[in-house]
Order: structure tokens, then sequence, then C-alpha cells
């Protein structure tokens, strides 16, 4: 028969093993979810003063971020037509 006092040294292990657990999986969601959103802000066209316009409509100089296809982003520093 193992002693009480190993068997209190056993439950908290496990307990704070679980506790790690939890805190690593929280965090990786977090993670994950921000690092994709930051992603998509950066490559964003409207975030980054362009505007998502028909090709025809671009007047200015054409930004290398994505729009929804077939739109292109087009910077707003002088116009659009």
């Amino acid at each position: 028969m193992k002693s009480k006092k190993s068997m209190e040294w056993a439950l908290t292990a496990v307990g704070v093993a679980v506790l790690v657990l939890a805190v690593v999986v929280v965090s990786l969601l977090i993670f994950s979810g921000g690092s994709r959103k930051f992603a998509q802000t950066i490559s964003s066209c409207e975030q980054n003063g362009g505007r998502c316009v028909g090709a025809t409509e671009c007047d200015t100089t054409t930004l290398s971020f994505e729009c929804a296809k077939p739109k292109i982003c087009c910077a707003r520093s002088t116009g659009f037509v």
C-alpha cells in the first residue's frame, strides 16, 4: 500500500499537468486565430491604402494586395475614374 504522501504528490502532478495542458491549448487557439487575422489585415487592399476596383476603373498604380477576383487593388493616392 502506497503512503498517503506519495498519493498526494501523484495527484498534485496530475493536476499541474492538466492545468499546463489547458494553458497550452488555450494559448494555441488564441495565437493561431490572432495570427490568421493579422495576416489577413496586412494583405488586405483597403487596410493598405488601396481600393478594390475593376481593372478598367483604376487610373493610378495597382498594388499587390488581395482583392476578390476579378477586381484589383488600386492605389488611392491620385483618385479613381
